[in-house]
């Protein structure tokens, strides 16, 4: 259970950084010293740009429901803190899921005030022209007021591939840059090296596949893929001494990930004996086992479809929303 236990959080900050990333996240520059950036506001109901901004020139509050709903900020409709990169609004939000879209011109040298980071320099990963940048030469951090400095000659989204991740103080992640759909797999092996040293792991690289129909994802990994929609799909791989092993995570709204692989899941797995039931949700037989350690419960679900084998692990008070979620295979 233990080892189970603590290696949630862990994947948990893969799939956000890999695949779901919306803090402050910066899209393709133009070819200027304006920059768009998209960013949301924070669980204090703060909003930062994270880059560092001398001046504004536009802020557009969009609906994520519905994209074609949006609202232009007037320029005394909100105020800009550049040191600390944080964007106050007069009035609320104006859509209940907001997400806003803001041009400006960039600082020089290129600043990047990562205000929800509490670790040390030796905690982020900066990538510049599609590898790690050298710090104290192409950058600089200073922990103090957690601000990330570029050498003066340096722009990075002009310098090839560039990307900026950090996990936050509060257990969440964020990450930025401009990498392209056509570079993400280079970019998760990149990822799944840093998290391996971050959290003293096997690299685990999850390559995003969230536009891929079950049955092209199948094609690619070599076996069967049945699941229902959901917000994001990986192919994850992992090396078991000199062999890869190969599983496809598709993630849903609720927090909940299902595994799919070609071969049965180890029998236990670090988990202590549980209570272990046949049930029958929707056209699925599933094992369901209930584990216990301490305060902790986790349910596990296994079953088989055509071949391949799935596992969904559910935390306490989940279990019904992961039972609803099977009865809809």
């Amino acid at each position: 259970m233990k080892r189970l236990v603590s290696a949630l959080p862990f994947v948990a900050a893969f799939i956000f950084l890999a695949g779901s990333v919306l803090a402050a996240k910066a899209i393709h520059s133009k070819p200027s010293d304006v920059y768009p950036v998209n960013t949301v506001a924070d669980q204090k109901g703060e909003i930062y740009t994270i880059r560092m901004f001398s001046s504004i020139s536009s802020v557009i509050a969009i609906d994520m429901e519905n994209h074609s709903r949006r609202k232009t900020i007037a320029a005394d409709g909100y105020t800009y803190d550049p040191e600390t990169t944080r964007l106050s609004l007069n009035e609320p939000l104006p859509f209940g899921n907001t997400v806003l879209h803001i041009e400006g011109t960039s600082s020089r040298p290129e600043r990047f005030c990562l205000h929800d980071f509490a670790g040390a320099s030796s905690d982020l990963l900066v990538l510049l022209d599609g590898r790690e940048a050298i710090e104290g030469y192409e950058y600089s951090y200073d922990k103090a007021n957690r601000m990330l400095v570029f050498r003066e000659d340096i722009r990075p989204e002009h310098d090839g591939l560039f990307h900026i991740m950090y996990e936050t103080k509060n257990g969440g992640s964020c990450g930025f840059g401009n990498w392209g759909e056509k570079d993400g797999d280079r970019l998760a092996e990149l990822q799944g090296q840093w998290l391996a040293r971050l959290h003293s792991t096997p690299p685990l690289v999850m390559k995003d596949r969230s536009g891929l129909s079950d049955r092209k994802l199948g094609r690619e990994v070599g076996f069967a893929i049945q699941l229902p929609k959901g917000n994001s799909t990986f192919i994850c791989e992992t090396a078991d001494g000199k062999e890869k092993k190969v599983s496809v995570m598709r993630c849903y709204d609720n927090g909940l990930t299902v595994e799919c692989r070609a071969a049965p899941f180890p029998n236990g797995d670090g988990l202590p004996p549980g209570r272990t039931e046949e049930i029958r949700l929707g056209s699925l037989s599933v094992r369901r086992e209930e584990c216990v350690e301490g305060d902790a419960r986790i349910f596990v679900y296994e079953w088989e479809r055509d071949g391949s084998f799935y596992r969904l692990i559910a935390g306490e008070g989940t279990e019904r929303e992961a039972e609803e979620l099977l009865e809809r295979m």
